[in-house]
């Protein structure tokens, strides 16, 4: 069940009027409206009024939401799920390319029937996003399968000419001598592109990792 954001105000406000207004609204938004969340950082908050609710939801919030509902997934499924979290839309060619599978579509069409992915034609998305989270978070837990997952998906990209992704898919697997060669080679077409926030966020990550 997901509410819109008036409505999660309105059911915070009833739920956990301890919890300032602007923490309120943070974790409002934080939540995607999803009730579940909502509710569990509510409930959390009111045990421990002195935890930040929002903390909670981002931290063992996320286990406590979806980490049985993962577990139980086939473990070629959930692999498929965790590795895949470097992806912000799902296709079978990107997830069979990422994963070395081929089954990638009827793996989709599974998730997606159990809940855990929304359908949009061929593409599909984590629902709900909380739970993307999680899913990097594990993968994060095993730092070169998140490594070659994100030069898997930059590869992916430059097949395909999304060359902001697959700077993007770089820079988050530390490849920054190659990220910034590919930013250098396509920079023009970037800035008219209409990508100058992007360019402007890749080169201040740059200057905060030297």
């Amino acid at each position: 069940l997901r509410l819109t954001p008036d409505e999660a105000g309105d059911f915070l406000t009833m739920a956990a009027p301890t919890i300032p207004a602007p923490r309120r609204a943070e974790l409002v938004a934080t939540a995607h409206g999803w009730w579940a969340a909502l509710s569990a950082a509510a409930a959390a908050a009111g045990s421990q009024p002195l935890d930040d609710p929002v903390a909670w939801l981002l931290g063992p919030g996320l286990e406590l939401l979806f980490g049985d509902e993962v577990d139980r997934l086939a473990p070629a499924d959930r692999d498929l799920l965790i590795t895949t979290s470097v992806l912000d839309v799902l296709t079978a060619e990107a997830c069979d390319a990422i994963t070395s599978r081929h089954d990638s579509a009827d793996a989709l069409a599974r998730l997606s029937r159990v809940g855990l992915l929304e359908r949009d034609r061929l593409t599909y998305r984590v629902a709900p996003p909380l739970l993307s989270e999680l899913l990097r978070r594990r993968l994060g837990q095993r730092p070169q399968a998140e490594r070659d997952a994100h030069l898997a998906a930059a590869r992916w990209y430059a097949a395909t000419g999304d060359f902001e992704a697959t700077i993007t898919q770089r820079f988050r697997a530390g490849d920054v001598v190659e990220a910034l060669g590919l930013l250098r080679n396509q920079l023009p077409a970037l800035l008219d592109g209409g990508h100058a926030e992007a360019v402007r966020a890749w080169y201040d990550n740059t200057l905060q990792t030297d």
